[in-house]
């Protein structure tokens, strides 16, 4: 009996399309994508969407409220926002499992492409209207050669581009509900009663809320009635599709605040109508050329700036689109089909064409990922009246070319998502496609960055100042800052950041290298002043919020530090120092649990988190669970041996429970490491002079107070030291400096312990 469902066909348009069909639809697009389970997330758009954007982690009510209202970074994307939820509640950030939704959703366009298509060319070609076969043969070509064809990987292999599969999807998905209204509505009349109407209306909002591209949908509608239903009433018709009209008015409102608030459309001022007219008309063209001869496909194209009006490829893409826009107009009783297909690609491609410039990209192929579908039906429709006006061998012939055609383009599209693996590769194409393009450099650079190249980074930023009109002179000089920051070159660091200053008055990346390099300088306020900066163009920037958060708690402004680490952990609830900081607070507040947890949260994010580590063994010890804290100082140092103030204090957590032999080890480990640590020269001090070893105590804490002069600890450590070795005077002497700055600085309870050591000493006398 499974049998026998699973081999019953799927009737469409009185036609039978046998679901081995769609099968053969879903896997042959599966097999030309499947390179991208192995591709990662981008540092281009993906960042800023996926990787350090937390807003879509869950399905709470605070998470569906930022997906269904942000225009994050331009666009207006609700249910794209969705699925990436989905995805990140079954596999977290693996983007396997993001590119795994992406193909999926793509591969399910291309059967339901089938099935439109089989619609379509029944009514849309009479000829055809008696040959099932050839209708199910030209279906299935036609959506293998849109759904295979290298043109789709930016869309199918980039996890930011989830957009473009997903919408495409539900546009598929409304089209042929619309087939199916039209089939029982000839004439339009009543189509509110249409069950099958309300579902394309509902799929074609659906997808708006998902990319807006297809804006102008009931214009394509209004072209197929010219072709479907040429008898059908003209007020009919525009009533019909006057509701999706509507539904796509607020919609695309809200996709252009988005663009316009997030600085997307900062060009669209600048750009001239001149240059606007040259793109919109240039890129119909492209699309269409790559569509037949898809040859140096890349990830960018660079806009010129300025613009060339006369530049030849500009001129010859514009010729083009105005030559068969004019001719399929003059010829469009003749050419029907033609027409239709060509101004619904022109009505679907005009938000993206370049009318409005958005971006530094003059196209990009992923906009002709729906745009592209009338002329991939016009295409089936015209292989399939072709092989209709000959004999068998002709349909042999075609099917034998269409499944050539179709398996060079499936080759060729998984070898392009392969060079969508990581950034470097992607961008490396271009630079050997399109050398001066600039952004491809600065792609590079950045990727560079992140994996720690830094030699590769700094050539990639060099080569891209040395382009003629590079406009990102502040963004590169503030990179090569940073760069040489990393490296130590402080001279240098200090000389590019305010160079990128001198481009981009409040460049943030170049503001925080000077605001880092005013902490090493010893000048807190300065820095302070720097990331305030900083954060005032960026408010969202980790690194600034942190590194002000950790000055503001040296000055103990807790409050401040308080709204910092909130601020912080809202942004990167994963930053292993934002939760150090909060236990800090906690600590502050005598919150001991709260901040323990604070602390173990911070070691399980940054197992190098040494101040964590310290703080959480000290809770531990004042709690009596010296072994617990133990493991814990144990456990860091044997991830970062040299973490000397973890070793101090493990040294002073071994006096404690007695075992001062092995804390005289760590102790003089420490000291060797650091000879001017007064702590640990004090602590080394104390150790040996309990164990005998008075004179080398003595020194030692007499080390610790030439060290830090004004820190009172260690002298009244070596007044006692002194009492015990009866040195009278010198005690004396160092517990009175001790007395005197005790109470000059208020501090009673070290005043009572220098006076009591004083009540010790005996009169000079004796």
């Amino acid at each position: 009996m499974g049998d026998a469902v699973s081999a019953s066909p799927i009737v469409v348009s009185g036609h039978r399309i046998r679901p081995s069909f769609l099968v053969a639809a879903f896997v042959a697009t599966i097999a030309a994508f499947v390179p991208t389970l192995w591709n990662g997330f981008l540092r281009w758009d993906d960042r800023v969407f996926l990787v350090d954007n937390p807003h879509f982690r869950g399905f709470s009510a605070e998470h569906l409220q930022w997906m269904l209202t942000t225009t994050h970074h331009g666009p207006y994307q609700p249910l794209a926002w969705l699925t990436y939820a989905a995805d990140h509640a079954i596999w977290g950030m693996d983007p396997r499992g993001y590119h795994l939704t992406s193909l999926l959703l793509h591969a399910l366009s291309a059967t339901l492409l089938v099935l439109v298509l089989a619609r379509l060319l029944r009514r849309a070609v009479p000829a055809l209207a008696e040959r099932p076969g050839l209708v199910a043969g030209a279906a299935i070509s036609g959506a293998l050669l849109w759904s295979c064809h290298p043109l789709r990987v930016e869309s199918v292999a980039w996890a930011t581009e989830r957009r473009d599969v997903l919408g495409g999807l539900l546009l598929a998905g409304s089209l042929l509900a619309w087939l199916r209204h039209v089939e029982h509505r000839e004439d339009g009349v009543r189509f509110h009663r249409s069950t099958a109407y309300w579902v394309a209306l509902v799929l074609f909002a659906l997808s708006l809320a998902t990319k807006t591209t297809p804006m102008a949908w009931f214009l394509v509608l209004l072209l197929l009635d010219t072709t479907l239903r040429r008898r059908m009433d003209v007020r009919a018709r525009i009533l019909e599709k006057l509701p999706f009209a509507l539904v796509a008015i607020p919609l695309a409102a809200m996709a252009w605040h988005g663009q316009e608030t997030s600085g997307s459309f900062r060009d669209f001022a600048e750009a001239s109508w001149v240059d606007r007219i040259l793109i919109g008309g240039y890129s119909p063209a492209f699309y269409a050329a790559k569509s037949l001869v898809p040859f140096d496909l890349r990830a960018h194209y660079e806009r010129p700036e300025p613009l060339d009006p006369v530049a030849t490829q500009l001129m010859i893409g514009l010729a083009v689109t105005c030559v068969v826009s004019l001719g399929t107009l003059i010829l469009h009783k003749r050419w029907r089909n033609a027409a239709v297909a060509w101004w619904s690609y022109l009505l679907i491609l005009a938000p993206v064409s370049g009318l409005a410039t958005v971006g530094s990209h003059l196209v990009a192929e992923r906009y002709s990922y729906t745009a592209t579908l009338p002329l991939v039906v016009l295409a089936a429709g015209w292989g399939a009246r072709w092989v209709a006006t000959g004999g068998p061998e002709r349909a042999g012939r075609a099917a034998a070319g269409a499944g050539f055609v179709i398996a060079i383009l499936g080759v060729s599209s998984a070898r392009l998502t392969t060079t969508w693996r990581d950034t470097a590769t992607l961008f490396e194409r271009v630079t050997i496609l399109e050398p001066t393009n600039w952004r491809a450099h600065s792609m590079i650079s950045l990727a560079e960055e992140d994996a720690g190249n830094t030699e590769h980074a700094i050539e990639h930023w060099t080569r891209a100042l040395a382009l003629p009109g590079y406009p990102k002179r502040g963004l590169a000089n503030a990179h090569l800052a940073a760069l040489a920051l990393r490296e130590s070159r402080n001279v240098e660091a200090r000389t590019r950041a305010e160079q990128a200053l001198t481009h981009v008055a409040e460049q943030p990346l170049a503001l925080r290298t000077l605001a880092t390099l005013a902490e090493k300088d010893g000048k807190p306020t300065e820095a302070a002043a720097l990331f305030e900066r900083v954060l005032a163009e960026v408010p969202t920037d980790a690194l600034a919020l942190y590194r002000l958060a950790r000055i503001r708690w040296q000055e103990q402004r807790t409050e401040e530090v308080q709204d910092l680490m909130l601020r912080l952990l809202k942004r990167a609830p994963d930053h292993g120092g934002a939760w150090e900081i909060q236990g800090h607070v906690h600590a502050l507040a005598g919150e001991l649990r709260d901040a323990e947890d604070a602390y173990r949260r911070a070691l399980e994010l940054d197992a190098d988190t040494a101040g964590a580590a310290s703080a959480l063994a000290g809770i531990l010890a004042s709690d009596g669970r010296h072994a617990e804290a133990e493991t814990v100082l144990r456990k860091s140092l044997r991830r970062d041996p040299a973490a000397h103030a973890l070793r101090h204090v493990l040294a002073v957590l071994l006096m404690q429970t007695g075992r001062a032999e092995e804390a005289e080890s760590h102790a003089r480990q420490v000291v060797e490491a650091s000879p001017n640590d007064a702590q640990a020269l004090a602590l080394l001090g104390g150790i040996v002079f309990q164990r005998g070893e008075r004179a080398e105590g003595v020194m030692l804490t007499t080390r610790a107070v030439i060290a830090a002069p004004n820190d009172p600890s260690q002298r009244l450590q070596l007044s006692g030291m002194l009492l015990r070795a009866g040195k009278y005077a010198d005690a004396r002497n160092q517990a009175e400096r001790v007395l005197a700055a005790a109470q000059e600085s208020g501090n009673d309870a070290l005043a009572a312990a220098a006076q009591s050591l004083l009540d010790q000493v005996p009169p000079a006398d004796e």
